[in-house]
């Protein structure tokens, strides 16, 4: 962690850019009323006939209760298969 290393002016804007992702992005699942969060998602299919998929979800809450939280989630599984990034990063960011 170092600080300044970014304008608090690009922070901001990619602070704003990350909330969108929960409120109306990809992450809108992980929503929990009064709980202000911000994430980024991600997806990568491997293997040489691209059938296994890798799919990721980092959220963070700050200025929590208890201090800021941060949860990161990855699936490996085939492709086609449903993964429960969403899910399990919501209960791990619960309340």
């Amino acid at each position: 962690y170092i600080e300044g290393i970014m304008k608090q002016e690009t922070v901001e804007t990619l602070l704003s850019c990350l909330r969108a992702v929960v409120q109306s992005g990809t992450a809108q699942s992980i929503q929990i009323k009064d709980v202000p969060m911000a994430a980024k998602t991600g997806t990568a299919l491997r293997g040489a006939e691209k059938t296994e998929k890798i799919s990721w979800l980092a959220a963070w809450w700050q200025d929590a209760p208890q201090g800021n939280r941060l949860a990161v989630t990855m699936i490996d599984s085939p492709r086609g298969m449903v993964d429960h990034k969403h899910a399990v990063t919501k209960e791990l960011l619960r309340p």
